[in-house]
């Protein structure tokens, strides 16, 4: 039992965006292959993706602050000179 916890601990977000990734992809695959195979388009198909992809930003956050991951927004460091880009890198030297 502490098995199953400790793995629904690790890696139960990771195994949600999964699942979330590959029901995306499935739905909108069969949304084209019905709309311009079959020529008739499925009136939920869009909005089920739309709902899986808000719930995967969602989690993908939870995800992210667990694994200590963050988004770098690496236009706005390029603007600065090298010292600059120290700033924001945590000073690596290797820029």
């Amino acid at each position: 039992m502490k098995k199953a916890i400790h793995w629904l601990d690790e890696n139960l977000e990771e195994f949600i965006l999964i699942i979330l990734l590959i029901g995306m992809t499935i739905i909108m695959g069969i949304q084209v292959f019905c709309r311009y195979v079959l020529g008739m388009s499925l009136s939920w198909s869009e909005e089920l993706t739309r709902y899986l992809f808000i719930w995967s930003g969602f989690i993908s956050v939870s995800y992210c602050t667990k694994k200590c991951l963050s988004i770098k927004i690496e236009q706005f460091v390029a603007i600065f000179p090298r010292r600059g880009k120290a700033v924001f890198k945590g000073g690596q030297s290797h820029i």
